[in-house]
């Protein structure tokens, strides 16, 4: 069944894109990590500024063959989040690493992206 691999909402045979984000369907979605495996490093990869920028890189790395899992940083008793606060942190395999770092270098310079790559915590 066709999904959306920023929002993951899936969708009946013949769509194409998702309505709600503009990017085009998947055949199938990559399971999202849920627990890191004991023989598993998760690394840094960036550090984004928007949700909608998570999810987009997170979709991509993933429809790439990237497993990714997003860290939210926001403090949700506060009704507006800004700097350090409202920052989302994907992190990758270490194995993946150059891959996705290459994925995203592609991803960047074709939508224009802004990763904060060297964002200290």
């Amino acid at each position: 069944m066709p999904a959306c691999p920023i929002c993951r909402a899936e969708y009946r045979l013949g769509f194409l894109s998702c309505s709600d984000c503009q990017v085009d369907l998947v055949e199938h979605l990559a399971v999202p990590p849920m627990v890191a495996e004991s023989d598993r490093e998760w690394t840094l990869l960036r550090v984004m500024s928007s949700d909608l920028e998570a999810r987009l890189v997170q979709g991509y790395l993933e429809t790439s063959g990237i497993p990714c899992s997003l860290e939210s940083l926001k403090f949700n008793a506060e009704p507006v989040n800004f700097g350090p606060m409202s920052r989302i942190r994907v992190h990758v395999l270490a194995q993946d690493m150059e891959r996705a770092e290459n994925a995203l270098c592609e991803l960047e310079a074709s939508e224009g992206l802004s990763a904060e790559a060297d964002v200290q915590d």
